[in-house]
């Protein structure tokens, strides 16, 4: 976007758009939402290609980003058809994710104060897009202050319509360094020397300074880092109550899976077991938000597939309710070992 305005005097080449494909192929892979930083730019190249006429090279823009979002997607899709599970890989990919987002209350209706204050603490990136915005509408850059402030729009709307995780911004950490990059042109341009400095400038280097904290508060004082070390090496720092009933499986190569909530999911890898169902982890928490899912997680566990079920208290109590089939074959801490008949 860096030499893009609304004349047409610059227009994006097709060999450009490879980019923005592979990147939005990537995104639809992992979680769409990804993408969200791409949409304002995509949106402005969209609008200049209009205003200047240049259709023939818009569709050439399209026809690039469809054929490089199509290479990195192709492959996946293909192995999905031969698996028979290409309608399950859109499902969970895009669908399941809309019905979720769907489901969710947005944080701000039941926020206070200490819940903004945590807002603008823990998405500084979000809104240094918004400074980049000011400091391109004051150095008359229209195009790239309608990029800038688009994707702030977007990005603003969506968190403040979901939750208040931590982990959502992380996606916009890349807008931190386009408001480093224009801090250093104005520099560089000799605008940030002697008494020139101007009040959004100001308010950039501040946000900058602010953002920096930040990102060494969260990764320091809130225990992130030591949270990654300790998951790293999750087997050697963590001993779970479940693990000895893990080990009480004469056999571990007998059907085997978890049901319950967030505690067993390191199960599998911790104890080198594959799963036998489909579902295999936090069902109660995919029941919650598609009735298909909730039907089909119910008809796996009254199938009897699984000889063993390692659940906490209250997959222990769904499970028994649901199936007679299952006993309790040990307890520990709050877990729960069931074996079928």
């Amino acid at each position: 976007m860096e030499n893009y305005d609304f004349t047409g005097n610059a227009l994006l080449e097709p060999e450009d758009t490879v980019l923005y494909g592979i990147t939005c192929g990537i995104c639809l892979l992992t979680r769409a939402t990804n993408a969200m930083p791409l949409v304002g730019g995509a949106i402005v190249i969209i609008l200049v290609s209009i205003r200047s006429k240049a259709f023939t090279n818009l569709l050439k823009n399209i026809m690039f980003f469809v054929i490089a979002m199509g290479i990195v997607v192709a492959p996946f899709c293909i192995y999905f058809l031969i698996k028979g599970s290409t309608a399950e890989m859109f499902f969970a990919m895009i669908t399941y994710n809309k019905e979720y987002a769907a489901l969710r209350r947005p944080w701000i209706i039941e926020s206070n104060a200490r819940d903004i204050v945590r807002f603008f603490h823990l998405y500084f990136s979000v809104f240094s897009i918004l400074l980049v915005a000011v400091v391109n509408w004051f150095n008359r850059q229209y195009a790239k202050f309608a990029f800038s402030f688009i994707t702030f729009g977007i990005e603003l709307f969506f968190y403040m319509s979901n939750d208040l995780f931590v982990q959502y911004p992380m996606v916009c950490a890349t807008q931190v360094i386009l408001l480093c990059y224009e801090i250093e042109k104005l520099y560089r341009n000799k605008i940030l020397i002697g008494a020139k400095i101007n009040v959004p400038i100001f308010i950039a280097i501040c946000t900058l300074l602010f953002s920096v904290g930040s990102f060494c508060k969260t990764a320091i004082l809130d225990d992130f880092i030591a949270h990654i070390f300790v998951y790293g090496n999750y087997s050697y720092y963590c001993t779970e109550p479940w693990e000895e009933l893990v080990d009480m499986i004469p056999d571990k190569k007998e059907p085997f899976v978890t049901y319950g909530s967030n505690d067993l999911k390191p199960v599998y890898v911790l104890k080198d077991i594959d799963p036998c169902y489909k579902y295999f982890s936090i069902q109660p928490w995919h029941s919650m938000y598609d009735a298909s899912i909730a039907e089909e997680i119910r008809a796996q566990m009254l199938s009897n597939k699984a000889k063993w079920i390692l659940c906490d208290e209250v997959g222990r109590d769904t499970i028994l309710s649901l199936n007679t089939n299952y006993y309790i074959y040990a307890e520990n801490g709050g877990f729960s070992l069931l074996e079928c008949k």
